[in-house]
């Protein structure tokens, strides 16, 4: 090994290297200070100029330009693609993990292999923890969180595919070579947390960032006027592609990489730029005035100049311009003004310029007022008519923000509310580029809210007020954070700031006697949790902080039919699920013990209707009461399919009313408010005496209607019973598809005596919609008569799977594309069972609608929309 690393020139290999020992001496000797350049022309120069004047050149010798390929490898070169399709077609996405050489040109697949190395870590045992190892070539990160890790290897699986894309660019660009350290080119930035959606109204996380911005692309697709809602962010734009650029700069997503260095690039001129910063002509290199680095072009230049904005100081004053000519001008205006430098009078007022270029843009103002006086008279003249036909000029005023209260200063210019800022309140800033946003405030008056500034203490000191150096605020001080107004689709969520002990240095001056009562009024509750969401830009940079609170009164437990559900609501709440132990005694008596405290608490109950029926219903009837009499302050049952609704009126003689008599026992059981969703009848809602929220399946049926049926636009809805005929009148009208109607008479539960269409289904695709299926006998019948009439596909879809008896046999031997069934039954087994049986997960309707009523808001926004 050490003779091979001390030979570079004539590497001689006699026995075949493994790819991690290759790539670890190819490290050692890819980036040696030995190497020289064979051209001078190919040398990078950075000079750079500090306040201490020295200079550090950099120079590198030829590129390796590509990773060396390794025994048994094949040569990777890029592939000119054309530019539309640079970044789907041809690409060859490599699997650098320890000896694994896979090669991939489908995306999807490339996904799934790389996950599959999830399985494969290194690990080493500590004593208290174990360290889970990356066995990526080049890369050795180390973590204690196995999903942190597992975000780590999703991410190198996305990283992958942007150096793909960056390799075919250098055909299809033409780029230039890259010059830096490749060495840390599969080096990727910590993923410490979930890949988060800040869209309003949605609280989605994710460990695969592809699936993450998958995500995001739905909220774009679905986004009505292009509203960019991120965050509250407001923004409107005319066209979808630009709100996808622009919920890009909000996400991070990259679009390529360089293949050699690995950093990542929002388009491929940023890559460009990269390269051409890089590759300098010194012939046709444009140089900069300031310091004389030459630049590949004018763009590059500009760009390049910005760090000179503060280069020149003003010895009499604060500010800073960018070269000598900006500062004596600013000089000859600021300080030299009253100095006899005024000597061109305007022959037609009493004003001085300072030059005759000054002057000739004084003297059209006189000419303005000439034609104002005109039209005043052609006014006079003319009817009212005509006058009220012209259109009023609203003109707007910005007021100083740093005036009293009772002596604001209004100008009809930001300039001259900027000049009054410098002469008046003494404000200095940096000289050169426009760095002035004005918002308008509630009483129609513009004001200085932010700035773009190189240095934070020089905003600090335009927008809070300059005037001398300031006091330090007292670190003692405590803050309170307040809510005032919830995020919307246009605005973030507000908040008020206020001192914590304001109230109390007042009552102390005037010798108040409540200080303890306030101080014990101040104590902060030890179970709440206080975060901080902060946005921040390329560099780092926190440009936007906000403050929310957890829910820490809350509780939500799980029996035993649907624990899988119940977990996914506590994923989407944040919080843990709660801890209960259920058992039956030999007798099969049900045993229920609530393993924390509930006093005080908002508790959540999720049990569903599937299953052992009886025996679940019974356990939920036990949980709601021990929970009653432990001191729980509100107890809500959420039950996503209702038991017995469909004994929900009496049909005949002797029939029992069942669901009236499950309404009765959970109301006594201690139940205080049920949440359901797609109850068999709406009329159940009646049965009860307390609050029922019955939610609709409706939103995510549609959702998956247009995502996954291509000629959905030509389909017609088809409704199996008369009773159902409301629910698919609903979905076909949201559609704007035609509807059609099967009529069935039953000899028996359980039993279609016959079926009669009313409908045209003939050359359509129809889709089948329904609450529940429980032995499919309707439903299958009625996909032969639907094939029978002529419909060329037919789905089902249905809110509740039962799926009981002879159902699976019958779905599998019926001529249906797809039964699509929601999550309020477990469907586990069934989609095992039968590869039809497709799974919608409705557990953010659930989530969302316990978490606004936790929070006393309004639930009907899910009755037609779906919380991603």
């Amino acid at each position: 090994m050490e003779e091979s690393i001390e030979c570079v020139e004539n590497p001689v290999e006699t026995v075949p290297k493994t790819n991690l020992l290759r790539c670890m001496e190819w490290l050692q000797t890819q980036n040696e200070l030995t190497k020289v350049s064979k051209y001078n022309k190919d040398d990078i120069s950075l000079t750079t100029d500090s306040n201490s004047l020295k200079k550090i050149i950099l120079c590198s010798g030829d590129d390796d330009t590509t990773v060396p390929a390794g025994v048994d490898e094949l040569a990777i070169e890029p592939k000119a693609v054309p530019l539309r399709y640079l970044r789907v077609k041809d690409l060859d996405m490599q699997c650098e993990w320890q000896l694994c050489r896979s090669h991939f040109s489908d995306y999807e697949l490339f996904q799934q292999h790389i996950t599959n190395h999830c399985s494969e870590l290194h690990t080493h045992d500590k004593k208290a923890n174990v360290d889970y190892i990356c066995l990526w070539d080049v890369c050795g990160h180390s973590t204690t969180d196995l999903s942190e890790m597992v975000r780590h290897i999703n991410y190198h699986a996305y990283h992958a595919r942007l150096l793909a894309i960056g390799l075919n660019a250098r055909a299809t660009l033409k780029l230039e070579q890259c010059r830096k350290d490749s060495s840390k080119r599969n080096q990727l930035p910590p993923l410490k947390h979930k890949h988060c959606c800040m869209w309003v109204e949605c609280s989605q996380s994710y460990n695969s960032i592809q699936s993450f911005f998958d995500h995001v692309k739905q909220h774009i697709i679905y986004s009505d006027r292009y509203l960019c809602s991120w965050a509250g962010c407001g923004a409107i734009f005319p066209r979808r592609p630009l709100l996808t650029m622009h919920v890009r700069s909000h996400t991070q997503e990259r679009l390529i990489a360089c293949y050699h260095c690995g950093q990542h690039f929002a388009c491929n001129r940023k890559l460009s730029d990269h390269l051409m910063r890089q590759n300098v002509d010194p012939d046709t290199g444009i140089p900069c005035g300031m310091c004389g680095i030459l630049c590949a072009s004018e763009y590059l230049k500009r760009e390049h100049e910005r760090q000179h904005i503060s280069a020149y100081a003003c010895a009499m004053c604060d500010m800073s311009a960018p070269s000598p000519a900006a500062l004596a001008y600013h000089m000859r205006y600021r300080h030299l003004s009253s100095s006899g430098t005024r000597t061109h009078a305007c022959p037609q007022c009493s004003y001085k310029a300072v030059t005759k270029s000054d002057l000739r843009k004084h003297i059209p103002i006189h000419k303005k007022k000439r034609k104002k006086e005109k039209n005043k008279i052609s006014d006079e003249d003319s009817s009212e008519e005509e006058v009220k036909k012209k259109k009023k000029v609203v003109k707007k005023k910005y007021a100083c923000h740093m005036c009293p209260e009772k002596e604001v200063k209004v100008f009809s210019r930001g300039g001259r509310l900027t000049t009054h800022l410098v002469k008046v309140h003494g404000a200095r800033w940096p000289f050169g580029h426009s760095r002035f946003r004005y918002q308008i405030s509630e009483d129609g008056m513009y004001r200085l809210t932010t700035t773009r500034f190189e240095y934070e203490d020089i905003s600090k000191k335009i927008v809070d007020g300059y005037s001398g150096p300031k006091e330090s605020l007292n670190n003692t001080l405590e803050f309170d954070v307040t809510a005032i107004a919830e995020a919307t689709k246009t605005t973030p969520k507000r908040f008020e700031i206020s001192l914590k002990n304001n109230d109390l240095q007042r009552d102390i001056k005037t010798g108040g006697e409540n200080v303890k009562n306030e101080k014990e009024d101040h104590e902060i509750d030890q179970n709440a949790v206080e975060i901080m969401m902060c946005d921040v830009d390329d560099d780092g940079n926190i440009i936007n902080t906000e403050t929310i609170q957890s829910m820490p009164n809350i509780k939500v437990f799980s029996g035993s039919s649907h624990p899988d559900l119940a977990q996914k609501i506590v994923d989407r709440l944040g919080i843990d699920l709660g801890k209960v132990v259920t058992k039956k005694f030999s007798n099969m008596e049900t045993c229920v013990e609530i393993g924390e405290s509930v006093r005080g608490e908002d508790v959540y109950i999720v049990q569903s209707g599937s299953g052992e029926i009886n025996d679940n219903l019974m356990e939920l009837l036990i949980m709601i009461n021990a929970c009653k009499i432990a001191s729980a302050s509100r107890v809500t049952a959420v039950i996503p399919c209702f038991p017995y609704a469909r004994q929900d009126k009496k049909d005949k003689s002797r029939a029992p009313i069942t669901a009236k008599l499950v309404a009765n026992i959970l109301s006594v059981s201690g139940a205080d408010h049920i949440i359901t969703m797609d109850l068999h009848a709406s009329q159940i809602q009646g049965f009860f005496d307390i609050p029922v929220d019955n939610l609709f399946a409706e939103p995510a049926v549609l959702k998956w209607i247009k995502e996954n049926i291509p000629d959905w636009k030509t389909s017609i809805v088809v409704s199996p019973d008369a009773g159902g005929a409301k629910r698919v009148t609903s979905i076909a009208d949201r559609l704007n598809v035609e509807f059609a109607l099967i009529h069935k008479e039953r000899k028996k539960a359980n039993e279609v005596a016959s079926m009669v269409l009313v409908g045209d289904v003939k050359d359509r695709t129809a889709i089948l919609v329904d609450d529940m299926a429980d032995t499919c006998g309707t439903i299958c019948h009625a996909a032969e008569k639907l094939i029978e009439a002529g419909a060329v596909k037919v789905y089902a879809i249905l809110t509740h799977g039962i799926f009981s008896g002879p159902a699976i046999s019958r779905i599998n031997n019926a001529c249906l594309e797809a039964v699509v069934v929601t999550n309020t039954i477990p469907q586990e087994r069934h989609m095992q069972d039968c590869p039809k049986i497709q799974c919608i997960d409705v557990s953010m309707m659930l989530a969302e609608a316990v978490r606004r009523t936790h929070n006393g808001e309004s639930v009907s926004y899910l009755f037609s929309n779906v919380p991603y």
